[in-house]
């Protein structure tokens, strides 16, 4: 075990010590329909709850049926297109735009195709939008906006991720077991320290996963189903006026 593998166990083993247990959940982006990469997800997933993030517009129904009971659908913006003036950071929803109807479009069209797997959570592309947009999504029938370390700010209790295995600026390519791991210990760390409940998220994109990013996540998974101190809990579980996972 390296010394990734080997901060995580003593992380753990401080949560477990202070009769805490470590909660962790696990969100996927960018699904649209079958694939290799999507079976192979899947795959790794069963009895292991997954929140799946699908993108409205190009969803095809044809998924629905291979999707397990422990998969919860989130609403992954609307077509996932770049409305960001040039020049600015990447986002479908950038301040200015403000687009109600098509944010309640996109959470209908996959609640007809997905049914009730599909939940009031919203992800935005680039986990990034203006605060005006994100103003209408209550009104849009949003319970949860889902972004990455506290980004976009917005009206809605957040369920966030916080440890992305893609390095999206060297390539995209597998960011590596110990800058994955030390990223998780300290998202731990903090929340520890400061008593948050939620959990902590992890973010994967299985459409672009290299070879050493799918047996990481392997061997991650494992991991944490062979450790006591640590459970996956389900992105519904955190919807207002669930109780508490």
């Amino acid at each position: 075990m390296n010394d990734g593998w080997d901060a995580l166990a003593r992380e753990v083993d401080t949560w477990c010590a202070a009769g805490r247990e470590v909660t962790l959940w696990w969100r996927d982006d960018d699904a649209t329909g079958p694939s290799p990469a999507l079976a192979r997800l899947l795959a790794l997933q069963p009895g292991l709850p997954l929140g799946l993030a699908v993108i409205p517009a190009a969803a095809q129904g044809s998924f629905a049926g291979e999707l397990t009971v422990t998969v919860d659908v989130l609403v992954h913006g609307f077509a996932h297109t770049n409305h960001a003036p040039a020049g600015a950071r990447k986002s479908e929803y950038p301040a200015g735009r403000v687009a109600p109807h098509e944010l309640r479009a996109g959470r209908e069209r996959l609640e007809h195709l997905l049914g009730a797997q599909v939940l009031p959570i919203f992800v935005p592309p680039w986990n990034r939008m203006g605060e005006d947009a994100a103003a209408v999504l209550p009104g849009a029938g949003y319970a949860l906006l889902s972004g990455y370390r506290g980004r976009p700010e917005g009206p809605l209790p957040r369920l966030d991720t916080h440890v992305d295995l893609v390095d999206w600026r060297g390539g995209r390519q597998f960011a590596g077991a110990d800058a994955v791991l030390g990223a998780l210990v300290d998202a731990l760390a903090v929340r520890r320290s400061t008593g948050e409940s939620r959990p902590t998220g992890v973010l994967t994109h299985h459409l672009v996963h290299d070879t050493p990013a799918w047996r990481f996540l392997e061997d991650f998974l494992a991991w944490t189903e062979e450790s006591p101190g640590v459970r996956w809990v389900r992105p519904r579980d955190a919807l207002p006026g669930r109780p508490a996972a």
